[in-house]
C-alpha cells in the first residue's frame, strides 16, 4: 500500500475544502437572487438513468440480434 506525504493529504483536504467552498458560494447566490430551486437537483439523476437506460437497450438489442443470428446460421 501506497504512503502519502503529508504534503499530499494537506493538497486534498484543501482541494475538498476548497471545491465545496465555491458551490455552497455559488448556490447561496443562486438562491438569493431567485435562479434556483430543488427541483434542480432531479436533473442530473434523471439525466443519468436515461442515458443507462438508452446504453442498456441497445445491449441487449444488440445481443438478441446475435442470437438471432447466430441461430439462423445452423
Amino acid at each position: 500500500m501506497k504512503i502519502l506525504s503529508r504534503n499530499t493529504v494537506l493538497l486534498m483536504v484543501g482541494y475538498v475544502v476548497l471545491k465545496w467552498t465555491i458551490i455552497i458560494s455559488a448556490g447561496t447566490y443562486l438562491y438569493s437572487s431567485g435562479n434556483w430551486r430543488n427541483e434542480y437537483f432531479l436533473f442530473f439523476p434523471l439525466l443519468a438513468v436515461i442515458v443507462i437506460g438508452i446504453k442498456n437497450r441497445k445491449r441487449l438489442f444488440s445481443k438478441k440480434k446475435a442470437m438471432e443470428e447466430n441461430a439462423q446460421d445452423r
